[in-house]
């Protein structure tokens, strides 16, 4: 893997952090670019701009509290071009409030920009 694909790696896991362990929403919403793309567990939890993002995120948190245990994690990035990275990330993770075990996290794609301030695209699974 070539060092750009492992720094898109390394920022969907740190997304994967702020998200899953820290529910640090505000600090998560700084990574995510505004043409992100979201794909959730089903066709309605699509989601193209940043801002139907946060909105689905702040549903979730009422009904799950935002508390997860993460089972496993996996991530891949890859360059397209100087402005725009690829990443998939796939989750299997447990709700501690139901004990609800494989929750599978779809796979998340979307754009990173490499500007100034990269900034990345991929978003995780909702519930």
């Amino acid at each position: 893997m070539n060092h750009e694909g492992e720094e898109l790696e390394n920022r969907a896991a740190r997304l994967a952090d702020l998200y899953f362990r820290k529910h640090d929403y505000h600090q998560m919403a700084e990574y995510l670019a505004d043409d992100v793309t979201w794909i959730g567990i089903s066709k309605d939890r699509i989601c193209l701009t940043k801002d139907e993002v946060l909105k689905v995120m702040e549903m979730e948190m009422k009904v799950t509290d935002g508390i997860y245990e993460i089972l496993q994690e996996w991530h891949y990035g890859i360059e397209v071009s100087e402005r725009v990275g690829v990443t998939l990330a796939m989750f299997f993770a447990s709700t501690f409030w139901r004990k609800m075990q494989n929750i599978f996290g779809e796979c998340c794609i979307s754009k990173l920009e490499k500007v100034a301030r990269p900034r990345l695209a991929a978003i995780l699974p909702a519930t």
